[in-house]
């Protein structure tokens, strides 16, 4: 059996593909294994392959990674991912694989972090007036062209947090039908918005360490420089948060109870006289998450997800 054909034929149909024809015959589940294959999907999925593997580890990696990588498949009801994907560092990934979180020693880093995949660009081929006159209006997007040439060929615009805002107002899907977006603070979408040059590969953490909840600002960026991280970056809490509010229904920075749970992230924005840290949470299926700035709320959590990023520079070679 041709594996060069096979390799391409899974460019197409990606995982989905892979699983039931392993089991059709011996001679196609040994084609399953061979390393094109894995090499491939790590190219159709948008999973970063790890720095150094050989091909004996294709497959391996790639079953490690799959389930533990936010990327092209999460992002799919804000378009399509465009981007080519940089290698996970090796040293990051061992110890992703292998130690326990920092912030919580009953559980392993794979078990409570992810590896999160943000695009260069988004594509979107369901394209409609009011999508086109949102990334207009409220994105960053500009065309001279009429609506009807690009329904025909679809548009791709930059990966910026504006256009997640966007996006996420207008996505391709919606399966729990979920409101997204309660606010989006204007002065946080001026100030902290940035138009992505290349895809960015992060290692983040779920959910906010409780050794964070409630501190100072100061003192929670003390609290995970002990373990030489950073305060997550908000677009990725926010493509992260965004995505599964869309797939799931639901995300980490959540209303629990009468409790609302927020993420500070390391985006800072002047508010009034104060710089402050751009906020994200208080999600709820009825009025969507909050990104604004921290409120003096004593009953609800404010806590720091940390992040390192887990990327190299060289990207993707089959």
């Amino acid at each position: 059996m041709c594996v060069d054909i096979v390799s391409r034929i899974f460019q197409f149909s990606g995982l989905d593909g892979v699983i039931p024809c392993a089991y059709v015959c011996k001679a196609w589940h040994d084609t399953m294994q061979h390393p094109s294959i894995w090499f491939t999907l790590f190219e159709t999925e948008s999973i970063p392959r790890i720095e150094g593997n050989d091909v004996a580890t294709a497959k391996e990696d790639f079953q490690f990674m799959y389930p533990r990588t936010h990327s092209a498949k999460q992002m799919a009801p804000l378009g399509r991912f465009v981007g080519i994907v940089p290698q996970v560092d090796q040293v990051v990934f061992e110890k992703f694989r292998t130690i326990i979180d920092p912030y919580d020693p009953t559980k392993k880093m794979s078990e409570t972090w992810v590896f999160v995949v943000e695009p260069e660009s988004i594509y979107r081929d369901d394209v409609d007036e009011p999508l086109i006159n949102a990334l207009k209006a409220e994105g960053d997007f500009n065309t001279d062209a009429e609506i009807d040439e690009l329904k025909k060929q679809g548009v791709r615009f930059p990966y910026s947090l504006k256009n997640l805002n966007v996006c996420g107002e207008h996505p391709v899907t919606n399966k729990h039908n979920t409101k997204v977006f309660g606010y989006f603070h204007p002065n946080v979408l001026k100030q902290c918005n940035t138009i992505s040059k290349a895809v960015r590969v992060t290692l983040m953490r779920k959910e906010f360490p409780e050794c964070t909840e409630n501190k100072r600002w100061v003192q929670q960026k003390k609290e995970l420089a002990k373990n030489e991280h950073v305060p997550v970056k908000l677009s990725t809490r926010v493509f992260y948060n965004v995505t599964n509010i869309l797939n799931k229904g639901t995300c980490p920075d959540k209303k629990e109870g009468n409790r609302l749970n927020y993420s500070r992230t390391s985006d800072e924005f002047m508010f009034g006289n104060e710089k402050r840290p751009a906020t994200i949470g208080g999600f709820d299926v009825t009025t969507g998450v909050y990104i604004s700035h921290e409120q003096d709320h004593p009953f609800d959590g404010f806590g720091a997800a940390p992040e390192f990023p887990a990327g190299v520079q060289q990207p993707i070679g089959l």
